[in-house]
């Protein structure tokens, strides 16, 4: 199984990734971080440098906190020396070390569920209030808007409002309990992701 995965990420090395991506869950880590003694690239020079364009195509990271982390990178670097000292010397073992690389990426591809984006909210903040898109929670949410607005010149309609109220208010809490309670048994995924590495 091991040899499988190495064949594959050695044939997948260096190509462009083919998913979806959504640059406000990409961009949570980088919103949460101290940005002081930091250079920052301004809001004018990424546009000019159409970067999200270039950072689809420089991103090879194999997991969505790695992701969120390459993000950051290119917004704000620090220009403390000792840290850049550190990088360049990680950047040094792993091109040197292809087997402790290949190990890495394995284990850092168990962070690499759409979930996974979310643990900047769990670490720094609260969850957020819309966390996924269903078609059926639209409809419910559209259905009550058109209720109040009718309710206005039929108030008999108020009565089917209500249930609609309801309904909305249950799934909203039930999501936001099931996506946290979900979010704290994972929690200890990073850690033990960021253990199996540093022993490498």
């Amino acid at each position: 199984m091991k040899e499988k995965k190495k064949n594959r990420i050695l044939q997948e090395w260096g190509k462009p990734k083919n998913i979806d991506v959504e640059f406000d869950l990409i961009a949570q880590y980088e919103s949460y971080q101290d940005k002081e003694n930091k250079w920052q690239l301004s809001e004018k020079t990424l546009i000019d440098l159409d970067f999200k364009s270039f950072f689809l195509f420089v991103d090879r990271t194999s997991s969505a906190i790695g992701q969120q982390y390459l993000y950051n990178q290119f917004l704000q670097q620090s220009v403390n020396k000792e840290y850049l000292l550190e990088q360049e010397s990680l950047v040094d073992f792993y091109s040197s070390h292809l087997d402790n690389k290949i190990k890495s990426i394995i284990d850092l591809e168990k962070l690499s569920r759409a979930n996974d984006y979310y643990f900047p909210y769990l670490m720094f903040s609260e969850l957020p209030k819309k966390m996924f898109k269903s078609w059926l929670i639209n409809i419910l949410q559209i259905a009550m808007l058109i209720g109040i607005v009718f309710t206005f010149k039929f108030p008999i309609v108020f009565v089917a409002v209500i249930p609609l109220f309801a309904i909305n208010l249950f799934l909203h809490y039930t999501h936001k309990n099931r996506k946290l309670y979900s979010l704290l048994l994972k929690v200890d995924d990073p850690v033990q992701c960021t253990k199996k590495i540093t022993a490498a």
